[in-house]
């Protein structure tokens, strides 16, 4: 006997509804001149796409590790085990539970810059299959988390899992008839921000908070959490084989809505013209199957913001089916790279020039500077 399933009414209403959602999400970023489907041609692309997507014969970045290139790696296992043998003298059945909890930590921190991650590629692999049928909640826990290696993120970085922007941002996407429907608040499956402290380098933390203009508090910090800021990475996860659209377009809006609050930060400190030739942050959709990565930019023309993207995997004309943990580990160090060399230092000089500039209208003088320290790239080719 065969059974047939069929969907309940709530079923169907809540598709059909979906379906309206993501047809009025469509609208919406046309409106505000961020078409999730044009793409357009971004200079800066050609790099990122190597990291990922080589030619063929080619390597991917930091899939490759010299054997002369461990020697940090080795200085960990020799004294592990060291510490295991003063154990063994002691008493053969000494407890070394703590030691080699230590030592899994250890060496984490001490592999190699390459595309290696906490998570294993074997059991990157078994979650990979897992979602393969999995709903999206296991896949979002799973393989969308694993990829940022958060246990391993800098302290430069920091991670939000579906936060609500603020509704106080009084610089929303603007439409380009101005008015407009009101669009719904940003609330990505995972967020990348830049941690406060970074960004405002040598400044006080209570210069940091203090000397901001009050409405730039939502775009400085859009989930409202004063320890992370301008969010430059988003990610949207769909279960199995799940249809990516609806998450491109959501991607568009997070990607498009951070960029304008980095417009009217670098606006109000007048060096908005470093966002159109310096400033891109970035998002990746993926699912079980398929994984996309586009780099997002502003644009000015004819009077008119436009917000824009291009691909980096796969490439234009070069659909390649399917990833694995190495592509997606090589995705992330090159973002992850771009954000701290590239994004990073515009973004404290602007928020640098912020506080000055509202400390110089308010007469009031800045306390005396922390030691700065500046981040250093980690395309690092030594001993690690």
């Amino acid at each position: 006997m065969s059974f047939t399933h069929t969907p309940s009414a709530s079923t169907i209403q809540e598709k059909q509804k979906q379906r309206q959602g993501e047809k009025t999400l469509f609208r919406q970023l046309k409106a505000r001149l961020a078409d999730p489907d044009a793409r357009t041609d971004d200079g800066m692309v050609a790099d990122l796409r190597a990291s990922i997507n080589p030619q063929p014969g080619a390597v991917i970045l930091g899939s490759v590790i010299p054997v002369s290139r461990i020697g940090k790696l080795k200085t960990v296992v020799d004294e592990f085990l060291r510490m295991c043998e003063e154990k063994r003298a002691e008493d053969p059945e000494s407890d070394v539970y703590d030691i080699i909890d230590k030592f899994r930590h250890k060496l984490n921190e001490s592999l190699p810059d390459s595309t290696l991650c906490t998570v294993t590629g074997a059991d990157f692999d078994k979650d990979f299959l897992k979602c393969q049928k999995a709903n999206e909640a296991v896949f979002q826990r799973t393989i969308m988390i694993n990829a940022i290696d958060r246990w391993r993120l800098s302290d430069i970085f920091d991670y939000e899992c579906e936060m609500l922007w603020s509704a106080k941002n009084e610089h929303a996407l603007p439409s380009s008839g101005g008015g407009g429907e009101k669009m719904a608040k940003s609330k990505p499956d995972l967020a990348v921000y830049f941690s406060s402290k970074c960004v405002r380098k040598e400044m006080y933390e209570d210069v940091f908070l203090q000397f901001l203009y009050d409405d730039l508090h939502a775009c400085v910090f859009p989930d409202q959490v004063i320890g992370h800021c301008f969010p430059f990475l988003f990610i949207e996860a769909k279960a199995g084989e799940g249809n990516l659209t609806d998450a491109r377009s959501k991607n568009m809006y997070h990607a498009s809505q951070a960029l304008y609050n980095i417009y009217i930060c670098m606006k109000r400190a007048k060096c908005e013209d470093a966002l159109f030739k310096k400033v891109r942050v970035f998002s990746i959709t993926l699912n079980a199957k398929d994984l996309a990565a586009r780099i997002h930019r502003a644009e000015f023309q004819a009077g008119r913001m436009f917000f824009t993207f291009d691909d980096i995997y796969p490439a234009p004309l070069r659909h390649l089916p399917g990833y694995n943990g190495v592509q997606l580990m090589a995705l992330m160090k090159t973002i992850f790279n771009f954000a701290k060399t590239k994004l990073l230092p515009e973004l404290q000089k602007t928020y640098q020039t912020l506080v000055e500039q509202y400390a110089k209208e308010k007469g009031i003088e800045i306390p005396n500077a922390e030691v700065e320290t500046n981040p250093q790239s980690d395309e690092s080719h030594s001993d690690v």
